[in-house]
């Protein structure tokens, strides 16, 4: 009772709406809901014009707002988010300059969600209707014809220029309410199971009286007898014995029906090789199990850098990490940085903790997500592993959480907001939840690497491969003397050519790194110059030859290819650059075609990525053509060489971070060799061997590329020494976006005039100046007043009655 007294006290709740304002709203509490209303859950309410769905935050007894709306309905029975995660949202809305609403509705999966449909419930037609404005009159004849009517379908009959005020109209004059429809997205999917009723010997008695003619239902008692212990799908047994001997059974009572809850899971299991068995632990290995797992015993916020090179057996520590969680009772976190790295550490994970593991990642079906969701936040599941999104995930009594490959960069949001780093909201759900993170990786990030230097992480190092496999040779090709001296003008050198033939024929393995996908860069017309390009976007189309298709690689735009040049009508159309579907054809000189695999976007979305993963297994003396996607994580047994084909990809582009990046790449995908007893090498193919980052990358000298990175960076007040904000303007207006951003940038300098705040780099036009029809400038600021800079801003834009739009992104990763 004094429960119930407590929040009746509460007459009002702080609530965030998705797609609403930056503040949390404030609404009253009915009194048929005070005792269901409660922080986490979800709840229906007026916004608006029309009803939605928001969280509660918080509840208080009173407000200072003289004039609030009711909440209109609480669909849940349990919270949504626990204490913890509500603060942890909160923190990500506050950090990223996301309004709260935006910040839940990222940490609610797909499949999770509630759907409110507003119907125009009839009250009175015989009331007067004298002087209803015309299109009052047209909604009240359509209800008079019609009866009850969704909002949205009476909107479209009527139209959407003053609906609204003719609706009010006939609310106000009591002819028709509003009735609220509200469903959840999903529920849980249940199957009829029957069981035993009678005793085995009734049974065994209604089996002897049964007629010779009786053939099924004999048959079906038959059966009941001999498994009268188990439950039995009854869709099974009529497929067994016929629905009508099933239905006769239950009539006369020897069985009973039931539904029964079924867990719908991804089919991963059968994509996937089995993985290998746990070797002995290193003592390097021993050494970071027995820190992180006095951290978990201690249950206090620590964090951990894993840092070891390709091989040295990262998984390995965090599985005897993860049992240690488990022996306590407590649930682990893992997240990876791709989808596609998602089956691999799941099979290692499931081997070791059977049925215990949840997937939870945007390519599954709605009901999958649904279900791993819920069975975590029941506890049914203890272990979660997922990409980016999965560190909202809701594990019971978290005990730690493992970020692997931490330095990718797909663990940044890029759309829609909030803009969050995975990696950094895992650390500060650690915090919250007083609990170690360990941050793996083999090419730590700079800002990783820079908090262990300074002590603000531990670093735990292994800096050998796991016994029974060694490091892989590196050998540098320099391509300006293979064509120079070679009169070699294809994408294969010499040596990668006569090394792929040589794998091949010894039956081992080969993977070739392309970071670009498609067949060619682009088209060209030789006579002209014209190259096709992307309407909306201004960039150039990427050919892909599977199809015969030019697309744009940036808001998916598709045309058919040509051979004759629309400008000048030239049928000399030359295909310019490479990309992993030329390079697989050009391949097929060198190796048979049956031991090709190519794996990049295209092909995953196609032929699914495990399954061309697993074919790659299947096939000794193969050769796997990919993308970056090749070079993260995987554990490929019988691979004896790797070949970069263009390591330079990624050097030109006009970002800070760009020497990182590659460093980071050529170490990883180096790393795919020899991870068995054969060594394996590595030859890079380059037009710049000079370049340090390609250098450091060949030494696998991690140490000295950041002493030499971050001397750099300091000097210029970049990441990790100042922390950056990249306000982004876009409008489809260029002249109007110009302007816009040029006016924030005089209003944030005369703000700061001694920079004491920020330092402002800009605005310029952005590397890509154009996606989905919107150009877009940039203004990069440089601070160590994070957030008083993002507050100036979010203050000055949100003043202006511009048709310009604006993206604040706080730590951004890409400048493009």
């Amino acid at each position: 009772m004094g429960i119930i007294h407590i929040f009746m006290k509460n007459r009002y709740a702080e609530i965030a709406i998705p797609g609403g304002p930056d503040i949390l709203l404030t609404y009253e509490i009915p009194g048929w809901l005070s005792d269901k209303i409660r922080p986490g859950k979800r709840v229906v309410v007026p916004f608006r014009k029309t009803h939605t769905v928001g969280v509660v935050i918080k509840l208080r007894p009173d407000t200072p707002i003289e004039r609030t709306r009711y909440i209109s309905d609480c669909p849940d029975d349990t919270p949504v988010f626990s204490p913890a995660m509500l603060k942890l949202i909160m923190w990500l809305s506050d950090y990223y300059a996301s309004s709260p609403g935006d910040a839940f509705r990222a940490a609610l999966p797909g499949g999770i969600g509630v759907d409110v449909e507003r119907i125009i419930a009839i009250r009175n037609l015989e009331l007067d209707n004298a002087g209803l404005p015309k299109k009052a009159a047209i909604i009240l004849e359509l209800l008079r014809q019609h009866g009850d009517i969704p909002e949205k379908t009476l909107k479209k009959k009527v139209g959407s220029s003053g609906f609204y005020a003719a609706l009010d109209e006939i609310i106000s004059r009591g002819i028709a309410g509003i009735r609220l429809d509200i469903k959840k997205t999903r529920k849980p999917r249940t199957v009829a199971v029957v069981s035993t009723a009678a005793s085995p010997a009734e049974l065994a008695r209604e089996l002897d009286s049964l007629s010779t003619n009786a053939v099924k239902q004999k048959a079906l008692l038959d059966y009941l007898l001999n498994h009268s212990e188990e439950e039995h799908i009854r869709r099974e047994l009529s497929k067994k014995f016929g629905a009508g001997p099933v239905k006769s059974a239950l009539d006369k009572g020897w069985i009973i029906q039931k539904d029964r809850e079924i867990y719908r899971r991804p089919n991963i299991a059968d994509k996937l090789s089995p993985p290998p068995p746990p070797g002995e632990l290193t003592k390097a290995q021993n050494n970071a199990i027995k820190k992180i797992s006095k951290s978990i015993k201690n249950k206090g916020f620590h964090s951990f850098v894993l840092w070891g090179i390709t091989g040295s057996g990262k998984t390995e520590v965090y599985l005897n990490a993860a049992q240690k969680a488990k022996n306590k009772g407590e649930g682990v976190l893992v997240l990876v940085p791709e989808i596609a790295l998602t089956p691999q550490l799941w099979g290692r994970f499931e081997q070791r903790f059977p049925e215990q593991v949840a997937v939870l990642h945007s390519g599954l079906r709605p009901g999958e997500r649904f279900d791993a969701w819920r069975k975590l936040a029941s506890g049914e599941l203890t272990i979660a592993i997922g990409p980016r999104s999965a560190v909202f995930a809701p594990v019971k009594n978290l005990g730690l959480i493992v970020v692997d490959e931490e330095h990718e960069t797909s663990y940044k949001q890029e759309e829609p907001p909030p803009y969050y780093n995975a990696r950094d909201v895992a650390v500060m759900r650690a915090s919250i939840e007083k609990c170690p993170v360990v941050l793996g990786t083999a090419t730590p990030s700079a800002e990783t690497y820079y908090n262990a230097l300074e002590g603000k992480y531990e670093l735990l190092e292994l800096p050998e491969r796991i016994p029974g496999a060694e490091l892989p040779g590196v050998r540098i090709v320099d391509m300006v003397e293979e064509r120079e001296e070679n009169k070699n003008y294809t994408a294969f050198s010499r040596l990668l050519s006569e090394k792929l033939v040589e794998t091949i024929s010894k039956g081992h393995r080969a993977m070739l790194l392309l970071n670009r996908r498609g067949f060619s860069s682009y088209l060209q017309c030789p006579d002209c110059g014209y190259i096709p390009t992307c309407e909306a976007c201004g960039v150039g189309y990427t050919y892909h030859r599977v199809d015969a298709k030019l697309r744009c690689h940036y808001c998916g735009a598709e045309i058919p290819a040509f051979d004759t040049c629309p400008e000048c009508g030239s049928k000399d159309i030359k295909y310019r650059g490479m990309g992993t579907q030329r390079i697989e054809k050009e391949l097929t000189e060198i190796v048979p075609p049956e031991r090709i695999f190519r794996l990049d976007t295209d092909a995953a979305r196609t032929h699914g990525y495990a399954k061309v993963i697993k074919e790659f297994l299947k096939n000794p003396g193969s050769v796997l053509v990919g993308t970056q996607m090749i070079a993260k994580g995987h554990d490929f047994p019988d691979v004896a060489l790797v070949g970069v084909l263009n390591a330079d990809i990624g050097l030109i582009i006009p970002d800070f971070r760009s020497g990182e990046r590659i460093f980071q790449l050529l170490t990883q995908v180096s790393g795919r060799a020899g991870r068995s007893k054969i060594r394996g090498e590595v030859i890079i193919q380059t037009y710049r061997p000079d370049s340090p980052a390609i250098d450091f990358a060949v030494n696998g000298d991690v140490v000295s590329f950041f002493e030499s990175e971050l001397a750099a960076r300091k000097e210029l007040f970049y990441p990790p020494f100042g922390r950056m904000v990249r306000v982004l303007a876009h409008c489809q207006d260029p002249g109007e976006v110009r302007n816009s951003i040029f006016r924030l940038t005089r209003e944030l300098a005369r703000i700061d005039r001694d920079g004491n705040k920020y330092r402002l780099l800009g605005p310029a036009s952005c590397p890509i100046s154009k996606i989905r029809g919107e150009y877009r400038w940039h203004l990069l600021m440089k601070t160590n007043r994070l957030k008083t800079s993002v507050k100036i801003v979010k203050r000055i834009i949100s003043n202006w009655g511009s048709k310009v739009s604006y993206k604040i992104v706080v730590d951004p990763l890409s400048l493009l």
